[in-house]
């Protein structure tokens, strides 16, 4: 009858010994005859070896409390950089698992159509802005969480040229991720303790843009990375044009001015023109803020009985604007939206009166007035 392989492989013995020394400090019946002792004598035990012989035993073991067993018994020893990098490793936990896809939902910007889906029951919508441009999601604690938003393509850049822009004014402290594709671009950065993901869609058919911005603690991101990299791959645009407010039939404006240049004037300070206008485009963004303020004018430009302003509110006394003591102090804290106001005036029966307003704009956004009135667009900007 053949022989136990494992008993004739060459050291099996020795080694078996070795384990008798490391776990009770004698040697066993019929190890070497150097590594017995006699009663009420010191043990010298081969150190290097068994401690090599232990390493081996567990260097493929799942379980923390053998790599601890180990620094224990040899604190600085050969492998103790590996166990406690081993034993950090099995102490982590585990990162949680994807949300089942029952438990994602839909979310729809009508007037860009710009579209994701996200886990409902991690992230909680915040208040629309007042534009209506896109979107906030946060965790419970608000460590975390995305923006979502589309905004009209007014630069008209390639993929390669916006990410350019994208990571030269983000002012990043190291970019981890950086890829180009056909109509779109993303990429992941660090910012201080936390990182951010961004995906954009150029829909250069359309003239829009659609964003994706993640943001997560540095220190959670075995938690969100994959997540965030989901809701990502998740952004669409819209396949037809997104909808515009079309006038009222009923409703009788003024006529569109001519595109010729000489139409168009700016008011000069201190002249009654001026300070109509002034006066008219306050009355509904005060009432919408709920403050008393003054307008600092980036444009101010003028066509017949059609007129647009573009200022940065302030205070009365000139101080800068309080925006947090407003409705819009969310959006402002959370950064999703601008400190100018865009305001369409119409003057009917002698008055000048805001037709149309928008408060926070992070885009273009009179080109929808453009579209929707058949304004020249030089009424909005000096060429």
């Amino acid at each position: 009858m053949p022989r136990n392989p494992m008993l004739l492989r060459p050291g099996f013995r020795g080694v078996a010994a070795l384990f008798c020394v490391m776990l009770t400090g004698v040697a066993c019946a019929g190890g070497p005859a150097q590594s017995q002792t006699a009663p009420g004598s010191a043990v010298t035990e081969p150190t290097a070896s068994v401690e090599l012989v232990f390493w081996q035993s567990i260097m493929q073991s799942t379980s923390p409390d053998e790599f601890r067993a180990y620094l224990e018994r040899w604190p600085d020893g050969i492998f103790a950089d590996l166990a406690r990098l081993r034993l950090a490793a099995l102490s982590s936990p585990p990162p949680p698992m994807m949300p089942p896809e029952g438990e994602w939902s839909p979310y729809v910007n009508a007037r860009f159509g710009t579209s994701l889906r996200f886990p409902a029951n991690q992230f909680v919508a915040q208040p629309p802005p007042d534009n209506d441009d896109g979107r906030s999601f946060l965790t419970p604690d608000g460590t975390a969480g995305f923006l979502v938003f589309g905004q009209h393509d007014m630069f008209g850049q390639s993929p390669d040229v916006a990410l350019d822009a994208a990571l030269r004014d983000g002012e990043y402290d190291q970019v981890r991720l950086q890829r180009v594709l056909p109509g779109e671009y993303e990429f992941t950065a660090l910012q201080g303790s936390r990182l951010l993901h961004r995906r954009v869609l150029i829909d250069r058919a359309q003239g829009l843009i659609h964003v994706f911005e993640g943001f997560y603690p540095l220190a959670r991101e075995a938690e969100f990375a994959a997540l965030m990299e989901r809701i990502a791959l998740s952004l669409e645009g819209a396949s037809a044009p997104a909808p515009t407010i079309e006038p009222s039939p009923q409703t009788a404006f003024p006529p569109v001015p001519p595109s010729h240049p000489s139409v168009f004037q700016s008011p000069a300070r201190d002249t009654a023109l001026r300070r109509d206008l002034m006066d008219a485009a306050r009355v509904p963004v005060q009432a919408d803020l709920g403050r008393p303020l003054l307008f600092v004018v980036n444009t101010l430009r003028t066509a017949g009985d059609w007129a647009f302003l573009m200022g940065t509110p302030v205070e009365p006394d000139g101080r800068r604007f309080d925006w947090m003591r407003t409705p819009f102090a969310r959006d402002w804290q959370a950064d999703m939206m601008s400190d100018l106001v865009m305001v369409l005036l119409v003057r009917q029966g002698g008055q000048w009166r805001a037709l149309e307003y928008v408060i926070g704009p992070t885009d273009v956004y009179w080109i929808d007035w453009v579209q929707t009135y058949g304004l020249p667009e030089a009424l909005f900007y000096a060429p």
